[in-house]
């Protein structure tokens, strides 16, 4: 791996482009400039008050940061089948962080990826939601919060794309999808479980109800990068 100058004389040498407009990035900027993460569109409050009934079932709270159009839609395609981990952990730093600090006066998180199972991990060479809560720990450090990412959960089955599934579909496959890991959040942190799109919330639910039949007092928030339409 490169050291800190090396990386830096590499981006001199060879600029990066924003992922979204094209134009060079500077040397503080990752994957998308800041005009660009600017202008992506915020979730309506409205929106996010949406979805408080669905966590306030297992007792947590529950928001999406983004809206998810279509530049929002290319984004989280380029980081779930594009192989762009950067781009994962700069939306997860950019976005996901000030996005958390606006909702959430805890000084200790932890910040826990919905899992992908060991097979499409091998397919994909990543799981986006890792390096998502990786960025985002990166954020809410530089914030001054005490922050830590730890993998809590496994995928237990391997099941094709939900993409076309129904409502219905989804919430009957998402049962049973988890296992607890062996990995245990330290009291009194909220937990925050991270996937890069939210459908119909199945997956974030199942994932914290599991979380919660260990430990019935964990404060949990369930957070997307993107709620899709």
């Amino acid at each position: 791996m490169l050291s800190k100058p090396s990386r830096l004389l590499t981006r001199l040498v060879f600029p990066s482009q924003c992922h979204q407009c094209g134009n060079l990035l500077f040397l503080h900027e990752q994957s998308v400039c800041q005009i660009c993460l600017d202008h992506l569109p915020r979730t309506i409050h409205l929106l996010n008050h949406q979805l408080q009934p669905l966590g306030a079932t297992i007792g947590a709270s529950f928001s999406a940061a983004l809206s998810f159009d279509g530049e929002v839609q290319i984004l989280c395609y380029a980081l779930k089948y594009g192989g762009n981990y950067p781009l994962a952990q700069c939306l997860g730093r950019h976005i996901l962080a000030p996005h958390l600090l606006q909702r959430t006066s805890a000084p200790h998180l932890i910040l826990c990826p919905i899992p992908i199972h060991p097979r499409r991990l091998r397919r994909r060479g990543y799981n986006q939601s890792l390096f998502l809560a990786r960025g985002c720990a990166l954020g809410l450090q530089a914030a001054g919060r005490s922050a830590q990412v730890m993998e809590l959960l496994v995928k237990r089955e391997h099941r094709k794309s939900q993409i076309h599934f129904s409502q219905f579909t989804r919430w009957g496959n998402a049962a049973g999808a988890f296992a607890l890991n062996e990995q245990r959040a330290p009291e009194g942190a909220l937990v925050v479980l991270i996937d890069d799109t939210l459908t119909t919330g199945s997956s974030l639910l199942a994932a914290g109800e599991l979380l919660k039949q260990r430990k019935p007092k964990m404060q949990l928030y369930l957070l997307a990068l993107a709620k899709e339409d």
